[in-house]
């Protein structure tokens, strides 16, 4: 017997066929992390791991959080000492940018199972987003165009890297999925629908931006309903569906703040991102500059003038070099007067220089929407062990092959000439399909027999969801690149449903090459 029958049928002939498929896909999906030999990890996961850690071991507090001083003003701010760093009072100054929830599962799964449930998880929800999905745009496909489309995906977008990420990121671009099923999903169940909105709201919950995200799609849903030419495609119940799982999200943020509040008598924080953001843009330090040389006492963040920043993470968490203030090395008072005062300060900035602010948004917007590639492949567990564990190797005692590195840290490093190679084609391939995908649905648009009555363009489905998927990328360049920062990581977190679209289109993009561009909207 070959495997051609098998590849060849199609999903929904079988159940038991169906789900060794799916399980199939999950395993092509892990392959990266498996080839690499442990999931690939983040700065960032030790802190969500200790922040669990501390949730899980001591409700009432988060470890090092203690009882931080009051609010003082910024004439009694002391300046941050200079490479030390103030760990009294730390993950509470934090914690309110590090979600709860992806917390406990880095803490729980980890320590009391394995580090391979984080990857596994986000692996099986995309397999589960990735088969809805193809199937709301062109119906049910063969086995083999499932395990072609996961082995690309896997492969030779970033979803390989970003599912196997130790990282809550990939959510963004399951929340992209989530909200576009929600949108356009007309015959789903309602048990789909309520698990639809209830992995929007968790992917909300996990970090602003996805929240902001939630309110982009929300909003989109709402305008599509309200549009006479594509109410039909729209699912009625979508703008709902949306926002009640933004509110939700919103609303479990809040409250879990309010709990630490209660809990500990001090609110929790998040790093001053905003202002460091403006500050590596140019106005916050311009108005630094200008502020504090009349009056020292004007802001706290007045300790940062006359240093020099390589860019806003600099200026947060600080990196190898000369001798600088930063907000995670300053003392508790200082980090609270610096999040105390950050909406004024980043205002006025604003307000001082608003050409230049719009200038610098707009090149950060413009970085962020191209910069698609993979590059934190290339570290993480050795830079956690060669700057941030001291002696306590927190998630790292978990993680699979890091044994010798933390008994030689200086010998140990994670680049390698194949994941180097893999780095520049996965970015490679993403900017070409972002480029395809275009130049497909700008086909779409120039072939279609009403053209020039623009409003039934819309009543094409399939064309909808593409353009819906285009304007979210677009959206989270915008968000990501102007309120936090061009990283690869970010745009990359969802990218990778480009390529997975233009798969779904694979039977109209034949039928356009056989009949020229209007097959695309026959078809």
């Amino acid at each position: 017997m070959t495997l051609s029958p098998i590849l060849s049928q199609r999903v929904g002939a079988s159940r038991p066929a169906d789900l060794a498929l799916m399980a199939a896909c999950l395993l092509i999906l892990l392959l990266p992390a498996l080839i690499n030999g442990r999931p690939f990890m983040f700065a960032d996961f030790d802190q969500y791991f200790l922040i669990g850690k501390g949730l899980i071991d001591n409700l009432a507090g988060l470890p090092g959080m203690g009882d931080p001083p009051p609010v003082i003003s910024p004439a009694e701010a002391a300046p941050a000492p200079a490479g030390e760093k103030a760990e009294s009072g730390y993950f509470l100054a934090i914690a309110a940018a590090r979600s709860p929830l992806y917390s406990l599962a880095a803490y729980g799964l980890t320590a009391f199972a394995t580090v391979w449930l984080l990857p596994v998880l986000q692996s099986a929800l995309t397999v589960w987003l990735v088969f809805l999905l193809v199937t709301c745009v062109g119906g049910a496909r063969s086995h083999g165009f499932y395990l072609g489309a996961f082995s690309f995906l896997s492969f030779l977008s970033p979803l390989g890297m970003h599912v196997n990420f130790l990282m809550p990121d990939v959510f963004g671009g399951l929340l992209v999925l989530a909200a576009a099923l929600l949108i356009f999903g007309r015959g789903q169940s309602l048990l789909s629908n309520m698990l639809l909105v209830a992995l929007v709201s968790a992917a909300a919950f996990l970090h602003t931006t996805n929240l902001l995200l939630a309110g982009f799609a929300c909003a989109a849903g709402l305008i599509l309903w309200l549009l006479p030419a594509s109410r039909g495609l729209v699912n009625a119940r979508a703008p709902l569906y949306l926002l009640a799982a933004a509110v939700l999200a919103a609303g479990t943020t809040s409250g879990y703040r309010a709990v630490i509040t209660l809990a500990t008598g001090t609110a929790p924080g998040s790093p001053t991102f905003l202002a460091a953001r403006v500050y590596a843009d140019g106005p916050g330090r311009q108005h630094l500059e200008t502020v504090c040389a009349d009056d020292p006492a004007r802001y706290a963040h007045c300790v940062f003038v006359g240093h020099d920043y390589v860019d806003h993470n600099d200026l947060i968490w600080g990196r190898p070099g000369p001798e600088k203030p930063t907000f995670t090395d300053s003392p508790p008072e200082l980090r609270r007067a610096l999040q105390a005062e950050e909406p004024e300060f980043v205002i006025n900035a604003i307000a001082a220089y608003p050409l230049e602010q719009a200038a610098a948004s707009l090149r950060n917007f413009g970085g962020a929407l191209f910069a698609v590639g993979i590059a934190e492949v290339d570290y993480g567990a050795v830079y956690v062990i060669q700057n941030l564990i001291g002696d306590d190797p927190g998630s790292l005692a978990y993680m699979p092959g890091v044994e010798r590195c933390l008994a030689e840290p200086s010998a140990c490093q994670e680049q390698h000439p194949a994941k180097t190679f893999w780095r520049h084609l996965v970015g490679a391939i993403s900017l070409t399909t972002m480029v395809a995908f275009v130049a497909v649905l700008a086909a779409w648009y120039a072939g279609h027999p009403d053209r020039r009555h623009s409003v039934q363009l819309i009543a094409d489905l399939r064309w909808l969801i593409g353009v819906f998927l285009v304007l979210m990328v677009i959206a989270n360049a915008a968000i990501c690149g102007m309120l936090s920062g061009v990283h690869d990581r970010y745009q990359a977190r969802l990218i990778w449903i480009v390529p997975l679209m233009l798969m779904a289109l694979l039977p109209q993009l034949k039928q356009a090459l056989q009949h020229g561009p209007s097959g695309l909207a026959r078809a």
